[in-house]
């Protein structure tokens, strides 16, 4: 089993992330997260929010089609 817990915004490539969390699983395995989704940031936004290169939104449709690339 793979858990994060209000830890999917810290990695800025999920589907690298994804991928790699399904090499490792045996089969029937499990991957649980939370999700903290949203639009990604703008420049304006980055340029406000010192600091926030540490957080990479993700919008839900896009990480549901990044999980299902990998079943």
């Amino acid at each position: 089993m793979v858990l994060l817990l209000e830890t999917m915004l810290a990695f800025p490539g999920k589907q690298a992330l994804v991928g790699e969390v399904a090499r490792v699983l045996k089969p029937g395995g499990r991957f649980a997260f939370t999700v903290e989704e949203g639009r990604p940031f703008t420049q304006q936004e980055w340029a406000r929010t010192p600091g926030a290169d540490t957080v990479w939104l993700i919008e839900l449709a896009e990480l549901t089609a990044c999980c299902a690339r990998r079943g």
